[in-house]
């Protein structure tokens, strides 16, 4: 079933996720969501070489989250993705698990630091 969510919420560990994935792959991938309306939020960890001028960023603490992936809340769905050794992704499409992780997501937005980054 097509999912098209108002607004998609990423936790990311971006030094991660350009070690798994061709940058020319991830800039493919982010052209899909360019006219698209929905809301993109993007807590990270890792030095980002592309921004997106559609989503809101804040930086994480390096100490705080030790991870190796990338965690996308959607609509009911989560995606849950790692990049070590092969790319594994495990979708889980539950409404309750999705609520939790976006509550979860929130309050880490906002005791975020705001990016100060430029974007690119």
């Amino acid at each position: 079933a097509a999912v098209n969510p108002d607004e998609l919420l990423e936790i990311t560990n971006v030094d991660a996720v350009y070690s798994g994935i061709d940058s020319k792959i991830l800039l493919e991938e982010r052209a899909k969501f360019t006219n698209s309306p929905m809301k993109i939020k993007v807590l990270r960890r890792g030095s980002p070489q592309i921004l997106s001028d559609k989503a809101e960023y804040r930086d994480i603490p390096h100490k705080t989250l030790n991870f190796q992936g990338d965690i996308w809340i959607y609509g009911n769905r989560l995606a849950f993705t790692h990049f070590v050794n092969d790319i594994e992704t495990v979708i889980i499409d539950n409404i309750l698990f999705a609520d939790t992780m976006r509550a979860l997501f929130l309050v880490i937005w906002h005791c975020a630091s705001e990016c100060l980054t430029e974007k690119k």
